[in-house]
């Protein structure tokens, strides 16, 4: 039975890297962006629509003149953050090929992360019309952890298929280099928020 390739993503990662790979041969730049793009300006929505109780067109207006910037500013510091170190320890080891390697990667991190914002706004978009805000704003807490353990799952998988007699060493270098990044990342986000609301509240 054919899965297509959201259900490869799920249930065949092996599948879903090589239609990735193909799908990079030609035009990667421009594809990145326009995922940067819709990507970032979802992941930014939704941090604001499940965190403050706004009105839906109060939201949109706000959304679409400031959020959208910044989502995709956010978004790219996280993905080349992480693409960045995860360089400097494929590098350390001795891991070979880095560049085609990061390359799929990159989109790796970027299409669950549109999958994901694009659920998680239709989630939220039921809950808030049904008086049910307060579970929207769990389930953002939560859920998001589901979506890294599939970008690392994802990670994983294409650095043992490029190398895979180093699976165990390879693994531990993707899983440290996401983490820190994280880490990195949420710092920078707790100190752009604070500075966000103070200009907004």
């Amino acid at each position: 039975m054919k899965m297509g390739f959201i259900g490869d993503l799920l249930n065949k990662p092996e599948a879903a890297i090589v239609t990735i790979e193909e799908k990079q041969e030609k035009g990667y730049l421009w594809k990145t962006l326009v995922l940067f793009a819709i990507t970032g300006m979802f992941w930014m929505a939704n941090f604001f629509l499940f965190h403050l109780a706004w009105s839906w067109p109060e939201v949109m207006v706000f959304f679409f003149t400031y959020l959208s910037y910044t989502g995709i500013i956010a978004l790219m510091i996280f993905v080349i953050g992480f693409l960045l170190e995860l360089f400097i320890i494929l590098k350390l080891i001795g891991f070979k090929p880095i560049g085609k390697t990061l390359k799929t990667i990159s989109w790796c991190v970027l299409i669950p992360a549109l999958i994901y914002s694009l659920c998680l706004t239709l989630i939220n978009t039921v809950l808030v019309s049904i008086g049910m805000s307060e579970i929207a704003v769990f389930l953002y807490d939560y859920l998001k952890y589901i979506l890294y353990i599939w970008i690392l799952a994802l990670s994983i998988v294409v650095v043992s298929q490029h190398q895979p007699e180093h699976k165990l060493r390879n693994s531990l270098g993707v899983m440290s280099a996401f983490w820190l990044n994280y880490a990195v990342n949420l710092f920078i986000v707790v100190i752009a928020v604070d500075l966000l609301l103070g200009m907004i509240i």
